[in-house]
């Protein structure tokens, strides 16, 4: 189902969207790049049983996400936008994995790429 969203004096781009895209790279015009995340999403039990650390890198990898909700930013990447050390974010993406908000495949020989996914209770009510 798509969510259209609202075009804003602030935004260049936008691709509506979709349980399988819950989030996407948007420009606006001073060419900084934002993600959308959805407000049930933030009150989702997955997302409120997150830790802080974890919490802070399902957002960074927001703002990397691609118009199918996938970004692949190396781990020092979002460790240095918010803070942590790049362990830090290996054990927050584990977290993000275990509750089922982000799947983490490999593509070609080294390269990680993380798909956001929408809280697991909410994918199910979806399905109703």
């Amino acid at each position: 189902t798509a969510h259209p969203l609202k075009r804003s004096k602030h935004m260049e781009d936008s691709t509506p969207l979709t349980d399988d895209n819950p989030g996407f790279r948007v420009i606006d015009r001073r060419g900084d790049p934002f993600g959308i995340i959805y407000r049930a999403d933030l009150a989702s039990d997955e997302v409120r049983s997150l830790r802080g650390g974890a919490l802070r890198v399902w957002i960074a990898l927001a703002t990397f996400a691609s118009t199918s909700g996938v970004a692949w930013p190396n781990q020092s990447t979002p460790a240095d936008l918010i803070g942590m050390s790049r362990k830090g974010v290996n054990q927050s993406l584990g977290e993000l994995e275990s509750v089922g908000l982000v799947d983490k495949a490999v593509r070609g020989s080294h390269l990680l790429t993380y798909t956001l996914r929408r809280p697991p209770s909410l994918r199910l009510q979806d399905d109703e």
